[in-house]
C-alpha cells in the first residue's frame, strides 16, 4: 500500500503538462524520463493539472535524440519508406505513430539534420531508416519519440519540417510544425 507511478503527459504542443498517478502499479524497470505510450481510464480528475489513473496497458517507445549530420553525409543516406499514421509535437519531442517493415537483423532508425535554417527560419528534418538490405517480413505498428530540444530553442528557428520517405501518403512527403 502506498505504491504508486506517476507519469507527467502533454496532449500536443504547448500545452501545459499534466500529472498522472496510478494506484494500481509500481514498474521497477521504468525510468524517470522515459517515454510511454500509456493506456488508462481517468479515476478521478482532480484539477487541470492532475489526475488519478488506472492504468490498462503500457508500451515502450523508441526514443532519440535529433542527431546532426553533415549534407554531404545527409546526401548519401538510405531512407527506407515507412507507413506514417501521425505525427504531432508534444513540447520538445517529435513524436510519429507509423509502421514499419519488421527484419531479423538491426536497422538505422533517426532523425537527422543538417542544422541549415531556409529563409523562412524553418529547420529541415529527416527521417533515417536503412534496413541496411535486410530481408523484410511484415508491417509492425510502433511510435517514434525524437527529442528535438536542440535545434527548437534555437532563436533562429521558427519552425521544422518532418521529411520523410512515407508509403502511407506518397505525394505528402513532410510535415511542418510552426513555433
Amino acid at each position: 500500500k502506498g505504491k504508486c507511478s506517476m507519469f507527467t503527459f502533454q496532449s500536443y504542443e504547448d500545452s501545459p503538462l499534466v500529472t498522472l498517478t496510478a494506484n494500481n502499479m509500481s514498474r521497477p524497470n521504468m525510468k524517470v524520463g522515459q517515454r510511454l505510450l500509456l493506456n488508462y481510464v481517468v479515476e478521478n480528475d482532480i484539477d487541470e493539472a492532475s489526475k488519478t489513473i488506472e492504468v490498462k496497458g503500457i508500451s515502450k517507445v523508441t526514443t532519440d535524440t535529433i542527431v546532426f549530420v553533415p549534407q554531404e553525409v545527409l546526401d548519401t543516406l538510405k531512407q527506407d519508406e515507412i507507413k506514417v499514421m501521425s505525427v504531432w509535437r508534444t513540447g520538445e519531442y517529435l513524436n510519429i505513430r507509423c509502421q514499419v517493415e519488421y527484419t531479423e537483423k538491426p536497422r538505422q532508425l533517426y532523425l537527422a539534420t543538417n542544422g541549415a535554417v531556409d529563409a523562412n527560419g524553418v529547420l529541415n528534418t529527416y527521417q533515417i531508416q536503412n534496413l541496411m538490405g535486410a530481408k523484410r517480413f511484415y508491417w509492425l505498428e510502433t511510435y517514434l519519440s525524437y527529442y528535438i530540444g536542440p535545434v527548437w530553442r534555437l532563436e533562429n528557428v521558427n519552425g521544422l519540417r518532418y521529411n520523410v520517405t512515407d508509403l502511407s501518403y506518397p505525394e505528402g512527403r513532410f510535415f511542418d510544425f510552426k513555433k
